[in-house]
């Protein structure tokens, strides 16, 4: 098995993974979850209320499956097509898993909870420089 070999099983999976989502969402089929007692939640995305008010984990099914469709064609597509160094292309490659998955869970985190949703803001004013008022701001926010 080559490299490029394995970058496109992880874009055919992330993908059916992704396709299995929307029509098991659309159908309003619950796929199965499981709750660990690490801290982690795997499974689909909900939020959850409790004592420090609603989250949604960001390893779920979705920001995994998301992950392995843009690692995986990121991948395949600097090493098959542009033969880019196998470290470049790695690196680059996970960067851009990273990145769609990052979407994913903010698009959650929007969608599922309400205080999440009071701290974090619009996609138009999304700047490389306003992460960290993010952060501080997301930490000083009362949970209610």
């Amino acid at each position: 098995m080559t490299w490029s070999d394995f970058y496109l099983l992880c874009f055919l999976v992330g993908f059916g993974l992704s396709v299995l989502t929307l029509l098991a969402g659309s159908v309003h089929m619950h796929l199965p979850h499981l709750h660990f007692h690490n801290g982690i939640h795997l499974g689909h995305a909900h939020g959850h209320a409790g004592a420090h008010g609603q989250y949604v984990s960001w390893f779920n099914f979705g920001t995994l499956a998301a992950f392995l469709a843009w690692f995986g064609g990121t991948g395949y597509l600097l090493e098959h097509y542009y033969g880019v160094w196998f470290a470049a292309s790695l690196a680059i490659a996970t960067l851009s898993g990273l990145g769609g998955a990052a979407v994913v869970f903010w698009f959650l985190a929007r969608s599922c909870c309400r205080t999440i949703r009071r701290w974090i803001p619009p996609i138009s004013t999304w700047s490389a420089f306003s992460a960290g008022s993010v952060y501080r701001s997301a930490r000083a926010a009362p949970a209610s």
